[in-house]
């Protein structure tokens, strides 16, 4: 292995015996300093580092190589230091080590062991700095994932909410248990599976996800298990599966309720004894990997029928999390709307505001596509917003309250009067409909819910030509 132009220090008060060391490193394409004593040795270091040092033990200065090495170690610990010594015994060698040499080289073996050696010693030092700039890396990316998926970033206040950070929180000290996380699309059902394994023992291994209902049934079964090669037209190679690549880490399925009722056997084998056998392989394949699935359908349900087996499900869902649509958790609302809000604020170099009537609207519509959509959602108003403060009227020049974002009479707190102004006619009609629908056609009833006079409700029906068809 070549190391061009790297630097080395070679430390000897015997004329003779550094040029031995030096011309060879010279010739070999190496950058060589030399110091003929410690002293001249300390002010190079002082000026500047070097890769690697070589230096006698003995010198007659009274100092020793060993002093070299503690001061080669202190202004720079990654520096490398080889000793030679005429006449090294074990106990020198043993002392230079603990010092922190990085090898102990006798002169005797000087002419056939120095440049073997030396390149030894600066492959060492590379895979160490390697393994400090991984190590970095590592920390950094730990750091990453811990603030993208800690619980800072999972918002809410809600009774549900608060309870879910609890049970997340054990889980991911637990970091082996099986979960089955399930709920509406759109609720954060990976959210909560990231932050599981990115704030437990296994952050440090790979957390790698499948979507179930994205893959036909050969494709799903070769990304999940891996395939030797010849196994089908197009094995070309080995192919290592998403079990393999999250060993000691986590696996996470997103969508099971989907996975074709032949592999569902596979996995049920991979959870009980935790081996696989690749797609047209012989050989069992041990994995230590944590299992973390989601669905959005009724698993009973797809038992009932026999699209899914009982006892995978029950090997699943050993910690059950349900995640509460939107509209179930409607405090949460302003909270995640001034999360987006800020988020792509500084995204777009931006600085919109939400006024609290809008605020209200956010927190009345339906939202049946949940975080996802409210998201989306506040994502588009930033970017066609035209001004810095957004109020109910704003939410439909920008075509953000429409009909495809329901308003929940059952929870309405807003005086119809009160943003009736603010409102489409499109949106007044529905809103109307559903208070009728709710209250099974009964005006009285109707108007009060929308704190309205009876007589103003029969104008606007009339007006807005909402019939007992639309109602009934």
């Amino acid at each position: 292995m070549d190391f061009p132009m790297k630097k080395i220090l070679v430390v000897d008060d015997n004329n003779i015996n550094r040029k031995a060391v030096a011309i060879p490193l010279i010739k070999s394409n190496y950058k060589v300093k030399e110091a003929s004593s410690v002293e001249e040795a300390f002010n190079s270091l002082n000026k500047e580092r070097f890769d690697l040092i070589i230096s006698d033990l003995k010198m007659p200065s009274g100092k020793e190589g060993i002093e070299v090495l503690k001061k080669a170690k202190q202004v720079s610990p990654s520096t490398n230091v080889i000793i030679i010594s005429a006449f090294g015994s074990i106990d020198e060698a043993v002392e230079a080590m603990k010092e922190g040499a990085t090898d102990f080289l006798r002169k005797e073996n000087l002419r056939e062991e120095l440049l073997i050696r030396v390149e030894k010693a600066l492959e060492h030092q590379e895979l160490t700095k390697e393994n400090v700039l991984l190590t970095e890396q590592n920390r950094t990316l730990l750091e990453t994932m811990g603030k993208e998926y800690g619980f800072s970033n999972m918002i809410g206040k809600s009774q549900q909410m608060l309870e879910i950070f609890g049970l997340i929180d054990k889980l991911a000290k637990d970091g082996n248990s099986t979960v089955l996380i399930s709920g509406e699309s759109g609720t954060g059902k990976e959210l909560v599976a990231k932050a599981i394994h990115f704030n437990g023992p296994r952050a440090i291994k790979s957390f790698i996800a499948i979507n179930c209902s994205t893959l036909t049934t050969n494709l799903l079964e070769s990304e999940l298990f891996g395939h030797e090669k010849g196994a089908f037209t197009d094995a070309y190679k080995q192919k290592p599966g998403k079990l393999e690549l999250a060993d000691r880490g986590t696996l996470f399925l997103d969508e099971i309720g989907t996975m074709p009722i032949e592999l569902q056997s596979k996995l049920l084998r991979v959870l009980q004894e935790k081996e696989f056998t690749r797609v047209g392989g012989t050989e069992d394949i041990k994995v230590d990997v944590r299992i973390i699935t989601a669905t959005n359908s009724n698993l009973e349900k797809d038992i009932s029928e026999g699209r899914f087996r009982e006892d995978l499900f029950y090997r699943l869902n050993v910690f059950p999390i349900f995640l509460p649509p939107l509209r179930e958790r409607r405090e949460d609302i302003p909270l995640l709307a001034e999360h987006f809000l800020s988020k792509y604020n500084k995204e777009k170099n931006k600085n919109i505001k939400i006024g609290n009537k809008a605020l209200r609207l956010f927190q009345q519509a339906e939202w049946k596509g949940n975080i996802r959509e409210l998201e989306n959602v506040i994502e588009r108003l930033v970017l066609v917003a035209d001004k810095e403060m957004i109020e109910a009227d704003d939410l439909i020049k920008y075509n953000i309250i429409s009909t495809q974002y329901n308003i929940s009479s059952h929870d309405m707190d807003l005086p119809l009067k009160s943003i009736l102004k603010n409102l489409s006619k499109e949106y007044e009609k529905e809103l109307i409909q559903k208070t009728l629908q709710k209250n099974n056609g009964n005006i009285s009833r109707a108007a009060k819910e929308l704190g309205i006079a009876r007589e103003t409700l029969h104008r606007k029906i009339k007006a807005l030509n909402i019939t007992k068809q639309s109602i009934f």
